[in-house]
């Protein structure tokens, strides 16, 4: 139980360190849009209820569309183009489909037979239909028009209402989203040269992040080995005696510093205090990184190496001395994605880690 909590706060954590608001960054206009209608919406369809004094077939449909056109905009405009697959655009359709069902369906549980205070609620597919069809989804976009007109045409005749057919087949909405069509179509070049754009600008921006961050990373890596050295080295330059314990930590200290070579990914502040107090007992600790985490986004890299951070300060506190430990991050493309060994009195056991940083199997010999 513990283990899923942890995985599904790493999970969560991940989300946003993958950054679920960035997915948004240049639909600013666009989501406000959308939350003004929203707003707008939710004002007209309580005010036609209230006026019409509506049923609860009548609250209960459109409380549940209102919620189903929510989540279908919000599936058309958090994928990135590159990213909006054609899954995404079914997953806006079903939705859709979804809301004129329940539309539908508190119509023909409503005694009144008023099928007019109910169009808001209809016409906002289009919102959806619309962004679908300006993110390159035609064929998806009219597969979900042809859907609610044909669901409109099977429940509108037994809904006893005389204006069924205005709302199933709204004639001028089909004729502006077959205009909209068009002109996408026509904006087809230039939105593609903007998304060309976009992901060259991207592409810099993340070179330029990477290249600060690896010499952030060198500039601290030698500080850290400056606060390490210079003190044993100044009492060697001045003379002085070394002892045994001094010894010790020249040992550990180099023993550092080669972690900080051989494996980056695992040079971290609780693995390298776990390594040093290990070493200090006489374990054998070897840490490898054979850069298998690199192809990893940094919220996925992140997750992996927290999870190995908590296996090996976890093994190396409970590994006897003389006791041996090794850790590495296999290449790329290769599974597990890590794998820490223990060599104790109890025998040999090895801990793998997959792409979640789950403990994805443990051998034990």
């Amino acid at each position: 139980m513990i283990d899923v909590v942890v995985r599904g706060r790493r999970r969560l954590r991940s989300m946003f360190r993958a950054g679920v608001t960035d997915r948004l960054i240049g639909r600013g206009p666009a989501v406000g849009a959308l939350a003004v209608y929203a707003a707008c919406l939710a004002s007209v369809l309580i005010s036609i209820g209230v006026s019409y004094h509506a049923s609860a077939p009548y609250w209960s449909g459109v409380a549940f569309a209102y919620v189903f056109y929510g989540l279908a905009c919000a599936a058309s405009l958090i994928p990135r183009p590159a990213d909006y697959s054609p899954w995404n655009a079914a997953v806006v359709i079903v939705l859709v489909l979804a809301a004129h069902g329940a539309l539908w369906g508190a119509v023909a549980c409503d005694r009144t037979a008023a099928i007019m205070p109910y169009s808001p609620a209809f016409l906002t597919s289009n919102v959806a239909f619309v962004i679908l069809i300006f993110r390159g989804r035609l064929g998806t976009a009219w597969t979900g028009i042809v859907g609610c007109v044909a669901l409109g045409a099977l429940i509108g005749p037994h809904v006893g209402s005389p204006e069924w057919g205005q709302v199933a087949f709204p004639g001028f909405t089909i004729l502006l989203l077959a205009v909209l069509t068009a002109t996408s179509i026509g904006l087809w070049p230039m939105l593609g040269e903007l998304d060309a754009l976009r992901l060259r600008r991207a592409r810099v921006t993340d070179a330029q992040w990477s290249a600060r961050s690896v010499e952030a990373r060198r500039r601290e890596r030698i500080g850290r080995i400056d606060r390490l050295v210079r003190p044993l080295l100044t009492r060697m330059a001045d003379g002085a005696v070394l002892t045994d314990d001094d010894v010790t930590a020249a040992r550990l200290t180099e023993a550092r510093l080669r972690d900080g070579i051989r494996a980056v990914a695992l040079d971290t502040d609780r693995i390298r205090e776990a390594a040093w107090r290990a070493r200090g007992r006489g374990v054998s600790v070897t840490l490898l990184d054979d850069g298998g985490l690199d192809r990893f986004p940094p919220g996925r890299r992140a997750d992996i190496v927290e999870a190995l951070e908590d296996l090996i300060e976890r093994e190396l506190e409970q590994v006897d001395a003389d006791g041996e430990l090794v850790a590495r991050v296999s290449p790329h493309g290769r599974r597990p994605v890590a794998s820490v060994t223990v060599v104790g009195v109890d025998g040999v056991h090895r801990s793998e880690c997959d792409a979640d940083g789950r403990i994805d199997r443990e051998i034990r010999l």
